[in-house]
């Protein structure tokens, strides 16, 4: 029989990445009682380099603005987008939305960005462990919660979920469902080298679109750049490309990245991530809530992962504070954050589904000004979706940006273009050869 830890938690947060290490901190201030157990003694090279400028704005609404000046970071004013054999890309600037929230941004590498998270959860009081992976969850119920940690009973009376891809929740409980329309592999690694832009679009993330995917070009400190590709799963799983060459197989093939990437060294290993969308629903339950990727992951095109998983990791401790006060009913609590985390998530949910469309990137390439619909998608982009609903200027021109969307495929709304395939790219003289 397992030992029980003495003493027990106010609240046990699984995994130290931004989610957990939010939550636990604000936990923390309020004088609960926080463990947050973190499987890795390091943090290794994850996605997610680049944050919007909702996240900025939290993240000096923290008071970590100083921290997060010290971690090695690049200044991100816009995203540039485009096909595969464009020779201009389409530049958005965030100074070009409605003035909804803050425009600046950054781009990190997010192993240091991290570790200043959690290190500040540390010492606002949270019983950080690393290298301690739970093992199972023993207990689930209002109030009540243990899992198993080294072999070790630990309780407490809630389970905040920031675990990420592992959904340790979700698994648990039988919820966790794959989305079988965005069934993708990802490939990416560091270089250096990779030519960028100049003056205030040195640090935009570049994405370059084809028929089976998209690349990400990510500027993440003076040297490095993260070079990713997502492709269709089924493109990737029919394809003779071994998962450990399929970025260096693609990068010639699309002229636009070869450019970039003509002088470019790879620094870092491949990593290679497949079939990685899912949900978790319902993302609070009793004794539970679940942040972040724990609860819900669709595709990295928009960057929102950390800012949703900040955000939503912010509102449980908000949450938990309110149960443990006596302020609010637990099942009252629970269904206001899975409102604001549905309605949060629903919008990047929906624009991630079109994107893989034609039509919408026809918009990206040649945005439409009229009714300033470009503005609000930008001020979307930017993360300015919190706190739920949708500003009214903001939701109808959504509403009608994806009715222009629909029709595009009919009516030539903006100049139709083709589509560029990286299939039938012809290779360049590469990286392979190195």
């Amino acid at each position: 029989m397992n030992s029980l830890i003495a003493p027990s938690y106010d609240v046990i947060v699984v995994g130290g990445g931004p989610s957990g290490a939010t939550a636990a901190r604000q936990l923390a201030q309020q004088n609960l009682k926080v463990a947050v157990f973190e499987r890795d003694t390091q943090f290794p090279m994850r996605v997610g380099e680049s944050l919007m400028p909702r996240a900025y704005d939290l993240i000096q609404e923290l008071g970590l603005g100083d921290r997060m000046a010290k971690v090695g970071h690049v200044a991100k004013y816009g995203a540039s987008f485009g096909f595969g054999d464009d020779k201009v890309m389409k530049r958005i600037s965030f100074t070009d939305g409605f003035d909804d929230g803050g425009t600046n941004a950054y781009n990190v590498e997010r192993s240091s960005f991290d570790e200043m998270l959690l290190e500040a959860a540390a010492e606002a009081g949270a019983d950080v462990h690393r290298g301690a992976p739970v093992q199972s969850i023993d207990r689930l119920e209002e109030g009540a919660v243990e899992v198993t940690v080294g072999g070790q009973r630990v309780a407490a009376k809630f389970l905040v979920d920031a675990s990420g891809a592992n959904t340790l929740v979700g698994r648990h409980l039988g919820i966790r469902k794959s989305l079988p329309a965005f069934r993708k592999y990802a490939y990416y690694a560091q270089f250096t080298g990779v030519k960028r832009g100049e003056g205030d679009s040195a640090g935009d993330v570049v994405v370059v679109m084809c028929d089976e995917g998209w690349f990400w070009l990510i500027p993440i400190d003076e040297e490095r750049t993260s070079v990713g590709l997502v492709l269709d799963q089924a493109f990737a799983k029919t394809s003779d490309i071994a998962a450990r060459d399929m970025l260096e197989w693609a990068i010639p093939r699309v002229p636009q990245v070869q450019a970039r990437c003509a002088d470019a060294v790879r620094v870092s290993p491949v990593c290679v991530k497949g079939d990685f969308s899912y949900t978790c629903k319902p993302y609070a339950g009793p004794g539970y809530f679940l942040c972040g990727d724990s609860a819900i992951f669709v595709d990295p095109i928009f960057s929102a992962g950390v800012c949703l998983g900040m955000m939503t990791a912010q509102r449980a401790a908000e949450g938990i504070v309110s149960i443990l006060k006596g302020e609010a009913a637990p099942e009252k609590v629970r269904e206001d954050y899975i409102s604001y985390f549905e309605k949060s998530s629903s919008i990047y949910f929906r624009l991630n589904e079109a994107f893989y469309g034609h039509s919408f990137r026809e918009f990206i390439v040649h945005p439409r000004s009229s009714l300033k619909i470009g503005r609000a998608m930008i001020t979307i982009l930017g993360g300015h979706v919190f706190p739920p609903p949708l500003p009214f200027h903001l939701r109808w021109r959504l509403r009608l940006f994806q009715r222009l969307i629909r029709y595009q495929r009919y009516i030539p709304i903006v100049p139709h273009r083709l589509s560029f395939s990286l299939a039938k790219g012809e290779a360049a003289p590469s990286m392979l050869a190195r």
